[in-house]
Formats: structure tokens, sequence, C-alpha cells
């Protein structure tokens, strides 16, 4: 039997991910965990589909031409912010994250981690080429 892919997932895996390096092994915050994750993870969508806007010159209405008004950069960042903060408060909870990543095998939590650090890496390297493309 096939097994499906729910799109979700990776996401998840990119929140959990932010919010446990905020709370335990960089800077301690545990109070604040859930909304650090859920605000790194909405600015990090919001470079990609400004990116991939601007890479394929997907500049269908006259306010995405370049340069592109501040307003546009806070909606956008707004509406990820409040569906990931949903999805995040009351579906996916990070204690329900947090046995998941327990679960699973060291091998396994390694390289999820990887692939969520190549992820934010290639998220800053293409919105830093897409901000100096013509």
């Amino acid at each position: 039997m096939k097994k499906s892919i729910n799109p979700f997932v990776f996401f998840d895996w990119v929140y959990f991910n932010i919010a446990y390096l905020h709370a335990t092994e960089l800077f301690g915050h545990k109070e604040q965990k859930e909304f650090i994750g859920v605000a790194y993870l909405s600015m990090l969508e919001q470079f990609n589909v400004l990116s991939l806007f601007k890479l394929f010159n997907l500049s269908i209405l006259d306010f995405l031409r370049p340069p592109i008004p501040i307003h546009l950069y806070v909606g956008l960042f707004l509406v990820f912010f409040i569906l990931n903060f949903i999805r995040y408060k009351k579906f996916m909870v990070y204690d329900k994250l947090l046995i998941k990543y327990e679960a699973q095998s060291k091998t396994v939590s390694l390289t999820i981690r990887i692939i969520v650090i190549l992820y934010v890496i290639t998220t800053f390297s293409l919105s830093i080429y897409a901000a100096f493309l013509p």
C-alpha cells in the first residue's frame, strides 16, 4: 500500500526545529518557543513566495513590480503568521511534535535537522539572489 505524503509535515519539522533550538540549545526562551517558531516559519514562507515571484518574473499584478511596497511584505507575513499560529496552537502543538521527535531514531532526527538547515540556507540564499535581480 502506498503511503500518502502530508505536505505540512515538512513545515511541522521546520517549525519544531526552530522552536526547539530557541527553547533548549541556543537561547533558552522556553516560554516563547511556539511564538518564535511561528514567526520564523512565517518569515521563511514569505521569503519563499516573494523570491519565487521575483525569480520567475510572476509580476502579473502591477504592484508586484520592484520595488515591492512594504505593506505587501507586512500583509503577506501576517497572513502566514495567522495561518501558522492557528495550526501550531490548535492542531499541531509543540508537545505533540516533541513526542514524535523523541520517538525518532538519532539518525532520522539528525537527517531531519540537516534538511531543515539546508532549507533555511537555501531560502535566505534565494531571497538575497532574488533581491538583486533587475
